[in-house]
């Protein structure tokens, strides 16, 4: 019995030595990571937060602009939601400007149209 105890804690002292091996292991390949590699994957995170962030103020604005267009214009149907979903930054925030001035949704129309001639 006391050799069973023996070789069970053996074998979990071993496979203790051979996580600790593996984790040193990856802790001296990180050390030795190619700084370019790791500023490369820093930049591409970076990008995609900026991605991330002008898509959400991108989405911001568009959600406004529709509440603002029903409000000033009446019921959208869902294309013309999706046509502002569409639009940049700037044409949502020009469109936002415009809209003050409608009144009504063909007023949007030409707005729309002479937009599209523009970008």
């Amino acid at each position: 019995k006391f050799d069973e105890l023996l070789g069970k804690k053996y074998i979990i002292g071993h496979q203790k030595q051979e996580r600790y091996t593996s984790l040193r292991d990856v802790i001296t390949n990180l050390k030795e990571a190619d700084v370019t590699q790791i500023r490369f994957y820093q930049e591409v995170l970076e990008i995609g937060e900026k991605k991330g962030l002008q898509q959400g103020v991108q989405q911001g604005e568009a959600n406004l602009t529709i509440r603002q267009l029903k409000r000033r214009c009446g019921k959208l149907t869902p294309i013309q939601e999706e046509k502002v979903r569409l639009l940049s930054i700037s044409q949502l925030e020009s469109l936002g400007e415009a809209l003050l001035d409608f009144q009504n949704m063909s007023d949007w129309e030409n707005w729309l149209q002479y937009n599209r001639r523009l970008s």
